[in-house]
């Protein structure tokens, strides 16, 4: 009777280990589904952000050279060639004080035009850290869970030798 009943025990322990290879199979194949479903969203929000930051930078570009166009202050001697006048050294010397007032405040622009070039210059080399530190976070993430992937599959591991071992204990 021990013999039928050990083998009636194998049986229903074989369905048993045979049903929960399947359902951890089963589990296994969904959670491998919702990793690979994250790993393509993780995937379709960086090419967005990289398409977003590369059309915020190509607008920036394109609004400094538009700025840079207008902003070139012209000299003295073009706008004496403008007025219509021949412009001497003599005579642009002996023009009156509010051109030179008016030629400090174009210094003043001047300075204004570099102070706001360089500050979209900082703007510049801080977005493209940004966008760096984003991609670095992002591949980080990606690491991430692949890693803790991993660790759930050794951890099953582990449990299926666990397993192995007390039923190899439980035969001899």
């Amino acid at each position: 009777m021990d013999n039928a009943g050990g083998r009636r025990r194998e049986r229903t322990g074989s369905k048993h280990s045979a049903l929960e290879d399947q359902a951890l199979d089963q589990i296994a194949k969904e959670a491998e589904a919702r990793l690979a479903a994250k790993r393509q969203a993780r995937a379709e929000a960086r090419e967005i952000r990289m398409r977003e930051l590369e059309r915020m930078q190509r607008e920036s570009e394109d609004g400094d050279k538009v700025y840079d166009i207008y902003s070139t202050p012209p000299d003295a001697v073009n706008r004496a060639v403008r007025a219509g006048s021949v412009a001497t050294p003599r005579s642009l010397l002996s023009s009156n004080n509010s051109y030179h007032s008016s030629r400090r405040s174009s210094e003043d622009s001047l300075e204004e035009v570099n102070s706001i070039r360089d500050v979209r210059h900082e703007l510049k080399e801080l977005e493209e850290k940004f966008r760096k530190a984003m991609i670095a976070n992002a591949q980080l993430d990606n690491e991430k869970a692949a890693v803790a992937y991993q660790v759930d599959l050794f951890k099953d591991r582990y449990e299926e030798l666990e397993e192995q071992n007390l039923q190899l204990l439980r035969e001899h």
